[in-house]
């Protein structure tokens, strides 16, 4: 278990890492709240940060329903022409200016995995605070404020993260419906 003092899970694998005390170029995290993450999107952001020496994170999205568009526990992610991030909200992004939901749109979901350059995962908690990480609790925006590039895949993931009571009925009758124990 790692410390109370830790303020998101970036640095509770910094943590993790330390305790280890063993040297590894690459942490991976797996968010508890993406019980259903497939092994290949794993491989996959391993294969994105080791492609990229100019990135020190990378990270997976999927395509965001609509339905979900407005939901500030789906966090939304926009890349650039080189798959890089360019930003990540609990807000619909892009925003358009009648204020919906486009549904022919493609938005992304942010899906709960992230691998880390391990030196750069030393490096994070050192990092201050920035003001849109506290303003939208995101600890990938500490990333970009700080001018670090993040790699991102798309991958086709029928996502089921698990924010609130409901999404766990939700995750516990996918699992049956899957055979899932």
């Amino acid at each position: 278990m790692t410390s109370e003092s830790c303020k998101n899970g970036t640095e509770r694998c910094n943590e993790a890492l330390q305790k280890l005390g063993k040297n590894y170029d690459i942490v991976v995290n797996i968010q508890g709240d993406e019980p259903l993450i497939e092994p290949d999107i794993i491989d996959g952001v391993v294969r994105a940060l080791q492609g990229a020496p100019d990135a020190v994170f990378s990270t997976a999205v999927t395509s965001l329903k609509p339905e979900d568009g407005l939901d500030p526990n789906r966090v939304k992610c926009v890349v650039d022409n080189h798959g890089y991030a360019i930003y990540f909200s609990r807000g619909l992004i892009p925003f358009n200016k009648s204020g919906k939901v486009n549904p022919r749109f493609p938005y992304l979901l942010h899906l709960g995995i992230q691998s880390f350059d391990s030196k750069f995962l030393r490096i994070y908690p050192q990092l201050p605070p920035t003001p849109l990480q506290l303003e939208e609790d995101l600890e990938q925006l500490k990333v970009l404020e700080n001018g670090y590039k993040m790699k991102v895949i798309k991958v086709d993931h029928d996502a089921h993260g698990v924010d609130t009571p409901e999404d766990v009925e939700k995750i516990e009758a996918l699992m049956r419906e899957r055979n899932i124990s």
